[in-house]
C-alpha cells in the first residue's frame, strides 16, 4: 500500500489553515491538476498571489497509508461541511467507516475507573447499534472508548491521530492502533508520515474528530483537558455535546460541569440515550459485560470472554 499525494494537493495541505478550500471548486481543479501535473500548468484564479505561489512551490510526497483529498469521492462529507477542512487525509485500514453514523467520545488522560467503564459501555453500546465510536487514541477515555466498540462487533472505530503515520502516540499504544486495524478499524490523520507527536498537533486533531461527527460525548475532563477543546470545535462546527453530570467530588469532571452549565447535554441512562440518538430500542447488554460494569474490570473480562482485547 501507499499513495503518492500529488504536487497540486501537497500545497494545498500546506495552505488549507489559511484559506477555506471547499469553496474553490477544487473537485475541478484537482481533476484538472492531474491532467496537467507534469506541466504544473494549472492555476488558481480564486486565491491570493502570495497563496498561489506557496501553493505552486510544494513538492508531491508519498504515504504508506491511503491519501484521501477534498475531491475524492470517498472524502467524508461530515468534514467537508465544515470550515477549513483538511486538503488531505492519510488512512489506514480499508473500510470507509465515515460513510456510517459517527460518535465522537472523549475524555480525560488520567480519568477514574467509572469514566473508563462509562466510556466503555457508552461505545459497545453505540457500536452495537451500527454506530461508529470516534475519538483520539489517547490514554484513559479515548483508549476504553476504543475497545469498548471493537468489543461490541468489528468495523466500529475510527482513531483520529496527531502525529503522522510513522509514530504513534502514546507508544503504548501501538498493540491498540494494530488491534484497531485488525478488527476493521481506521487509524486517520492529517499530517504527513513523517511528522512526529507535537503538543501544538493535538488541537488540530481535536478539531477533525469533531468534524467527523454531528454528536461529541466527553465523558470526563478536567479543567484544562483537550476534550473541552473538541467540544468548543464541535460547538463552532454545529455539532450536539453531551456529557456526564458526575458528582462534584470528581476532581476529573470539572469540564463536564462547565459543559453542562453552558447548555450540553447531559447523560443520565446510558442505554436510554443512545437508543434515543441511533433510534433503536434499548440495548440489554450480556453477562459479560455486566460483570465488567460490576467490577471485575471490563478488559480482564474481555479477554476471559475471548473479545480479543
Amino acid at each position: 500500500m501507499g499513495h503518492e499525494v500529488s504536487t497540486f494537493w501537497a500545497g494545498a495541505a500546506e495552505i488549507d489553515h489559511k484559506l477555506d478550500l471547499s469553496g474553490l471548486g477544487l473537485r475541478r481543479l484537482g481533476r484538472q491538476s492531474e491532467l496537467l501535473e507534469g506541466e504544473k500548468s494549472w492555476f488558481l484564479r480564486e486565491v491570493p498571489r502570495s497563496v498561489e505561489c506557496q501553493w505552486r512551490r510544494a513538492q508531491s510526497y508519498w504515504t504508506r497509508g491511503r491519501a484521501i483529498t477534498l475531491c475524492h469521492e470517498g472524502y467524508p462529507n461530515t468534514l467537508a461541511e465544515i470550515s477549513f477542512p483538511p486538503a488531505v487525509l492519510h488512512v489506514l485500514g480499508e473500510a470507509e467507516l465515515w460513510r456510517r453514523p459517527c460518535v465522537a467520545i472523549v475524555g480525560a488522560r488520567k480519568g477514574t475507573s467509572l469514566g473508563a467503564s462509562t466510556a466503555w459501555r457508552l461505545a459497545w453500546t453505540f457500536a452495537h447499534c451500527g454506530w461508529v465510536v470516534v475519538s483520539g487514541l489517547a490514554l484513559g477515555i479515548d483508549a476504553a472508548a476504543h475497545r469498548g466498540a471493537m468489543s461490541a462487533r468489528e468495523s466500529s472505530t475510527l482513531a483520529v491521530l496527531g502525529h503522522g503515520l510513522d509514530h504513534l502516540a502514546p507508544r503504548q499504544h501501538m498493540g491498540l492502533a494494530d488491534q484497531i486495524l485488525a478488527s476493521g478499524g481506521v487509524l486517520m490523520t492529517t499530517f504527513r508520515d513523517h511528522e512526529a507527536p507535537r503538543p501544538y498537533r493535538f488541537p488540530e486533531r481535536n478539531r477533525w474528530i469533531a468534524g467527523l461527527c454531528h454528536h461529541v460525548v466527553v465523558v470526563e475532563a478536567g479543567s484544562k483537558s483537550g476534550a473541552l477543546g473538541t467540544a468548543r470545535h464541535a460547538v463552532a462546527q454545529g455539532r450536539a455535546v453531551h456529557t456526564i453530570p458526575w458528582g462534584w467530588s470528581n476532581s476529573t469532571a470539572e469540564g463536564c460541569h462547565r459543559l453542562i452549565e453552558a447548555g450540553a447535554g447531559m447523560i443520565s441512562d446510558v442505554e436510554r440515550f443512545v437508543a434515543d440518538l441511533t433510534g433503536t430500542d434499548p440495548v440489554c447488554h450480556p453477562p459479560w459485560l455486566k460483570r465488567g460494569f460490576d467490577g471485575v474490570g471490563l478488559e480482564r473480562v474481555a479477554l476471559e470472554e475471548g473479545r480479543g482485547l
